[in-house]
């Protein structure tokens, strides 16, 4: 579930000929752009950020990729297979758990003959076999290991496996084995076909003689370095890596055994990747004709919002404040630290609180003007339904869960305040300072009432940031630090209410808020899924995913009115039947039953009531939507100028350039060595 941009390089190919002349000197064609943190990890078994992937999006490939389709959009095409799945449950009847007439749970991949690794080697339906093995290898407890059980395709007896508690055997126990050379075979749990099998469908991978040099065991704690270096990672996308320095430069250069090179296509040579901290010096080295590319900030919006050379769109997360309320890791920092009290981060008064004393406009113009206030888990480029692009927000109860969350579920209607639901969402501010000062001191009571702290105590809340260069960041921290001092003037919290800043996690923020070593972040989400929110819905409540591990959706009941009835079970079961598996439900009788939705009215039902429930809980509470802005260099061209998800622009596959490098060069030159872009 999964997505997520230095200084020149100069590349000169200078080929000898016979006679002792010189041929021409090649044309490169180099993409380059700075980044402000940089991958660390990009094992496609063990990757965790969006940053992580950055490099691991150049080097991999799917099964089912995206491209361009009729009339403009998108069509989910064939990449690593050379077809569509083909249904062969029926000859697995009596195996893997499949009952006779059982259809869509048994399928047959036949993969492109001229699948390649960078150096050449074939790859073939084994190597998908026991790149799997290896996500599943219980040692490794590898983080994206749940891509073969978790969500709407479950390969059978796949988690058994990983989790086992005596040797198994592979064969005849785990759904993913070769048919034959070129033909992969997987069986499901439950049955799944066409959009979202190929869309969910994962592709496990890894090149084995590197993986498998790459771990060790060492005091009975498994590592693997696959994938932190150049000499650890090994290609199948259309780019290699072949330098590599942490926190400095990164280089891909074209993988010429790549299936996928065509006349029209990766027109790109090379990639080049600084790490440059600070937006300003991006700037410069972009209007050197350094970089091909450069994220607007609150700063430059004024400056260049209406270049020729400035692109605009909505992306398809929703960023928010994240908060772990762990009680006990809270507790523990009061006692180090005398006089400073966090326990009442575990009332959901308190976070609620947070959430409606939070201007959302207000900080959008503070810190990212292109972004505009979000109010739910998923934003408007959420499809619910990919066969008629649905967008999941204009679903009556995805409409139903805001005005309820938001307090507007009986303000509209006849009589009402709001002539119709869609103006009650519309009317949804997120912002009622009033209210949030009533609940600042009904949690302040609380706290007091139950001995989670004293009167003399003083709260000091840590938030955490990836660095201290990033405008977005220091910007919303100053903004975060003078609202909340603001709001909570005239409550018992007046003067007791401190922050504190962390401004090294880099990557790592996510695990440092699960670990507590910081109580909040802010400007955090997911990415990737967005043409299937059934499954996005799993990034905030397994615990593999959640930034708020403390809190066990497994033990939250919740009820669901679907397929006409009124039925009752965990969260965390409500998220398993959404994806097409079984679970028992208890019904208005009070007795139990079998459930699994099928039907996409049934799974849009539940869907919204697990948006309320983790909405409700106000551990991850929304701020804003996906906006961004970018300049576009002189140097490339885009495929289109319309965004279009989930292509973009086209990407690297389709930039064409104006220039060679070599052209390029000279062109800035000419231009006085500083190029305009207003």
């Amino acid at each position: 579930m999964k997505r997520s941009i230095a200084l020149m390089l100069v590349l000169a190919a200078l080929l000898a000929g016979c006679g002792g002349k010189t041929e021409p000197t090649a044309q490169t064609y180099t993409y380059n752009y700075a980044l402000s943190t940089f991958p660390t990890n990009w094992n496609p078994a063990a990757y965790q950020t969006a940053r992580d992937s950055e490099i691991l999006d150049y080097i991999s490939d799917s099964f089912y990729v995206f491209d361009y389709g009729e009339n403009g959009g998108y069509a989910l095409v064939p990449g690593m297979a050379k077809a569509d799945p083909r249904d062969v449950t029926a000859e697995y009847v009596g195996q893997y758990g499949i009952q006779p007439g059982d259809t869509n749970k048994a399928y047959v991949i036949e993969l492109r003959t001229d699948l390649r690794w960078e150096d050449g080697t074939p790859i073939k339906a084994v190597d998908f076999v026991e790149s799997a093995k290896r996500y599943l290898d219980p040692k490794a407890q590898n983080y994206r290991a749940d891509s073969l059980y978790s969500g709407s395709v479950v390969i059978y007896g796949a988690e058994d496996y990983l989790k086992q508690t005596s040797p198994m055997e592979w064969d005849g126990n785990v759904g993913w084995f070769a048919r034959s050379e070129y033909e992969l075979c997987f069986v499901l749990e439950n049955p799944l076909s066409g959009f979202y099998l190929k869309y969910n469908l994962p592709t496990p991978l890894v090149h084995i003689p590197t993986y498998d040099a790459s771990a060790k065991v060492e005091n009975g704690i498994y590592t693997n370095s696959y994938g932190t270096s150049v000499a650890t990672t090994k290609s199948c996308g259309p780019y290699k890596l072949t330098a590599f320095q942490a926190d400095k430069q990164y280089t891909l250069t074209r993988n010429e055994n790549y299936y996928g090179l065509t006349e029209n296509t990766y027109q790109t040579t090379a990639i080049v990747v600084d790490f440059v901290k600070e937006s300003a010096t991006q700037l410069q080295l972009f209007r050197q004709g350094k970089l091909d590319t450069y994220g607007l900030t609150v700063d430059d919006t004024e400056t260049y919002g209406r270049s020729d050379f400035a692109y605009f769109h909505r992306g398809d997360s929703t960023f928010g404040m994240a908060f772990n309320p762990n009680f006990d890791a809270l507790k523990a920092a009061q006692e180090k630290a005398s006089g400073v009290n966090k326990t009442i981060l575990t009332l959901p008064e308190f976070r609620m609180a947070m959430s409606l004393a939070l201007d959302r406009s207000a900080f959008c113009l503070a810190a990212s003007p292109l972004n505009t206030p979000g109010f739910g888990l998923f934003s408007e480029s959420i499809i619910a339904d990919p066969d008629k692009q649905t967008p999941y927000r204009q679903t009556q109860g995805a409409k139903q869960v805001l005005a309820a969350v938001w307090g507007l579920g009986d303000s509209y209607g006849e009589g009402k305040l709001y002539k119709d639901l869609d103006q009650a969402v519309a009317a949804i501010s997120g912002y009622d300072l009033p209210r949030a000062k009533v609940l600042f001191d009904a949690a302040y009571r609380k706290a007091i009432e139950q001995g989670l702290m004293k009167e003399t105590d003083r709260i000091e809340i840590k938030i955490g940031t990836p660095n201290s260069t990033s405008a977005f960041y220091n910007n919303g921290y100053e903004f975060m630090v003078n609202n909340y001092t603001q709001a909570v003037q005239g409550t018992a919290l007046a003067g007791k209410l401190t922050f504190t800043r962390d401004d090294t996690l880099g990557n790592a923020f996510s695990g440092a808020l699960k670990k507590n070593q910081v109580d909040m972040l802010f400007g955090v989400g997911w990415t990737g899924s967005a043409l299937d929110p059934y499954a996005l819905m799993e990034a905030y409540i397994s615990p593999n995913y959640q930034y708020d591990p403390s809190y066990d959706y497994s033990k939250i009941p919740l009820t669901v009115a679907v397929d006409g009835n009124a039925y009752t079970a965990s969260v965390t079961d409500w998220l398993a039947i959404m994806n097409g598996q079984s679970r028992n439900v208890t019904t208005a009788d009070g007795s139990s039953k079998p459930y699994a939705a099928t039907k996409q009215a049934d799974r849009l039902a539940i869907l919204s009531s697990l948006e309320g429930a983790v909405l409700g809980n106000y551990n991850f509470i929304p701020i804003m939507d996906d906006g961004e802005g970018h300049l576009r260099g002189r140097q490339i061209n885009y495929r289109t100028e319309d965004y279009i998800y989930p292509l973009g622009y086209g990407g690297v596959k389709y930039f064409t350039y104006a220039y060679s490098d070599q052209a390029w060069e000279k062109y800035v030159s000419q231009s006085g060595g500083l190029l305009d872009y207003t």
